[in-house]
């Protein structure tokens, strides 16, 4: 490869002092995650989207599906031998999909981009720093993936580093660099954070979901023990068989929906990230999860948490024992984006899925959903009092780390999305600005790629109080809640009658079929606004009349069709759970 000083150098990684933003080059926004104000122009740059359009994101998200099935169809008799086991195709989906399709939509964006990097540059004699030395990560479980994978940078250079070694031109100069001992050794050492098993409640809780076959559900603790008894009580009708790969021809070839190179490069990423709970700890798991009472007929319900592969381990082990498996929705989004593939693949492919309203998915058609009161949101349905002046602005991340395929905000989108908040403030009269409460979205851990949102406000909006207690209680009594994402917190909202304007355009979150006409019912009413400017109009020329706005005919009718779609209460939820899981 040729040597030299004049080429620009492309940056996998975060920054160093050395960047020249006049020639070097970025291959994506999370390099300058930390270092934002040591640079004045990176705003200006034009950021690539692995997916230029939402067709694209669509077929993208189509090609990680099949792969992932075809990926298990083809690795379970492999798995079976291995373990001396003989579990059906489905067992293998449960286990494998939490971490092969997050890693492979991951895989995919990261090569996308770098593919166009290298097609923009070819010509250029570019250097970088590479990670070329093997590392096997030994992830425990699924959990362990996320936590030092997905979220961390580590791995983030890694994974950039394994592609970019595989399609780099000849000409291009890679130069071999690693990560410190002790910044490995930092990676090593991290690990979820714990839960309260200490406390007795919880071991109780624990055992009760254990024996009676059902997990997490959002807004029920103690309250879903005597569901689950009622549901043990049931009779035990056969389930029909399930088997998530059916969907997918025998004969599928990957190489019609990837190219070759990324197949390659794809191979050797999976085997060095395999976590342990699929080989050597694979006996460990299967009978800690087997001490579990499974009980043909009966119906296993919950959330079936991607990062707890215990809990997933029993859902497979239900599912072999010809349990039902029935998950529940436990937040926002579901339902409401165009293309959204990490719960379509991990949720919706059993007996049924309970959802807060909404009874068809664009995105995974022909799934059986059945609308089921929300036990969380109804605990919030009318909370809200007008008690004060208080605007709320709340925000979600500036997410700029490796990315799952969904229709949300893109790499091109995030900064010009951050500023709308700056813009969204100074629309607004200046009366009003002293009443403004802003909540950033709060990290998972500090290492995670994400863009500045708490400092960044501070710093274009000093007269700008931050808000840092507790959101649900104090929204409560607000006068206004503005929101730029369609998150849990837009279901809570509404359930609780909060005063809420949605502040995005289609190029930030594309909407699903079934969504787009409860929004356009809401923009008709000042409830959703396309730009922020418009936003901060209206609520310039209505703020001393909130609560008229708010509590009018129309604007009642359009949350009540919100609710009816996505934010489904009853104040004794459990007696529609009784009467939905008595007939499945």
């Amino acid at each position: 490869m040729i040597e030299t000083d004049t080429g620009p150098r492309l940056y996998l990684s975060r920054l160093d002092n050395d960047y020249d933003s006049a020639k070097d080059i970025v291959c994506s926004l999370s390099c300058f995650t930390g270092f934002e104000e040591r640079f004045d122009d990176w705003r200006d740059i034009e950021f690539r989207d692995p997916f230029a359009t939402y067709e694209e994101i669509e077929d993208a998200s189509e090609a990680v599906r099949k792969f992932n099935s075809h990926w298990v169809n083809t690795h379970a008799d492999a798995l079976n031998q291995r373990h001396g086991t003989n579990y059906s195709r489905g067992f293998w989906y449960i286990l494998v999909t939490p971490w092969l399709s997050e890693l492979v939509q991951y895989a995919w964006s990261m090569y996308r981009v770098l593919d166009s990097v290298v097609t923009d540059h070819r010509e250029q004699q570019v250097t970088a720093k590479v990670w070329r030395d093997d590392h096997r990560w030994n992830f425990s479980d699924v959990g362990d993936f996320y936590t030092r994978g997905t979220y961390h940078p580590l791995f983030d250079w890694w994974l950039r580093s394994r592609i970019l070694m595989a399609i780099a031109p000849q000409g291009w100069q890679l130069t071999a660099a690693a990560p410190t001992a002790a910044e490995i050794d930092t990676n090593r050492q991290l690990t979820l954070a714990q839960s309260s098993d200490q406390f007795w409640s919880h071991r109780f809780i624990g055992k009760a979901r254990e024996s009676l076959a059902f997990t997490v559900i959002n807004g029920a603790r103690l309250s879903a023990i005597p569901l689950a008894l009622f549901t043990n009580l049931l009779p035990k009708k056969q389930a029909a068989p399930i088997d998530p790969t059916a969907w997918l021809e025998d004969d599928f070839d990957p190489a019609v929906v990837f190219p070759q190179a990324f197949l390659n490069v794809l191979e050797k990423i999976i085997d060095d990230t395999t976590p342990r709970y699929l080989t050597d700890g694979f006996a460990s798991l299967i009978a800690r999860a087997g001490k579990t009472r499974f009980v043909k007929g009966r119906v296993r319900f919950g959330t079936f948490d991607y990062g707890n592969t215990r809990e997933r381990a029993q859902a497979a082990l239900g599912l072999e024992a010809g349990e039902k498996l029935v998950q529940v929705q436990h937040g926002g989004v579901y339902g409401t984006l165009r293309a959204h593939m990490s719960p379509g693949e991990n949720e919706y492919f059993g007996h049924a899925f309970l959802t807060w309203g909404w009874t068809n998915n664009q995105d995974y058609p022909g799934r059986r959903y059945i609308p089921a009161t929300s036990p969380l949101l109804s605990s919030f349905a009318n909370t809200h009092q007008f008690r004060d002046r208080t605007l709320f602005i709340v925000t979600t991340a500036f997410w700029t780390g490796l990315q799952r395929i969904f229709t949300g905000p893109r790499p091109s989108r995030i900064v010009a999305w951050r500023d709308q908040k700056v813009t969204l403030i100074k629309s607004l009269d200046a009366s009003i600005i002293a009443d403004i409460r802003y909540r950033p979205y709060p990290r998972k851990q500090d290492n995670e790629g994400e863009l500045d949102n708490e400092a960044f406000i501070s710093r274009q909006c000093p007269e700008v109080a931050i808000h840092t207690g507790n959101l649900l209680q104090d929204l409560k009594g607000c006068r206004l809640q503005i929101l730029d994402h369609p998150g849990t917190t837009l279901n809570i909202s509404f359930a609780a009658g909060i005063p809420t304007i949605c502040v995005w355009d289609d190029e930030t979150w594309a909407l699903s079929s079934n969504a787009r006409p409860v929004f356009e019912t809401m923009a008709q009413n000042n409830m959703f606004f396309a730009t922020p400017e418009a936003a901060a109009d209206f609520i310039n020329a209505n703020w001393d009349n909130i609560e008229d706005w708010w509590s009018s005919d129309a604007v009642k009718s359009a949350r009540a069709k919100f609710c009816q779609e996505f934010a489904y209460t009853r104040r004794l939820w459990w007696l529609d759970w009784l009467s939905v899981l008595r007939k499945i």
